[in-house]
């Protein structure tokens, strides 16, 4: 091969991964990441090979230690801390035989060290045949970076 090609498929090869690098390091794209990750960690089906241990490990890099928690009924109005958020989860994950939310749109608004992140959708939840449920719900994420992003309160309202 000439060497001139060897050295331009290189360069762009070397940009194309620093581009990719950079756009991956822009806040939005860390906050969208952290949304899928809890996201993830929060709905679950029976069948599920996924450990406490993980759901533990994901939040920790997620959550704020102490997070404010705001919504309607069954939904209490509190501060939590990390570790009680896990196991509310745990709980939820416990009591249920699945549970999903179906984002139906996503809003994220970042301003110096804060963001704002709305998610809109359904949430559905079964225990057993007999019971399913399910409602529209909007999520309201509120991050703070100091140093890295990381949910600081949770708002939710429903229909």
């Amino acid at each position: 091969m000439n060497k001139k090609l060897v050295t331009l498929i290189l360069l762009v090869t070397i940009l194309a991964g620093t581009a990719v690098y950079f756009f991956r390091q822009q806040p939005k794209q860390i906050i969208n990441r952290q949304v899928d990750t809890l996201l993830e960690h929060i709905q679950h089906k029976k069948v599920s090979l996924r450990q406490s241990e993980d759901l533990k490990n994901a939040l920790e890099k997620t959550l704020a230690t102490q997070v404010i928690i705001a919504g309607d009924p069954p939904i209490p109005n509190d501060t939590l801390t990390r570790d009680e958020i896990v196991n509310q989860i745990k709980n939820l994950h416990d009591l249920t035989t699945s549970v999903q939310f179906i984002e139906t749109d996503r809003q994220i608004h970042v301003l110096q060290d804060e963001a704002l992140v709305t998610l809109s959708g359904e949430a559905k939840a079964s225990a057993g045949p007999n019971f399913r449920h399910s409602l529209p719900l909007t999520i309201t994420l509120n991050f703070k970076k100091s140093p890295t992003w990381r949910i600081t309160a949770i708002n939710t309202t429903g229909p």
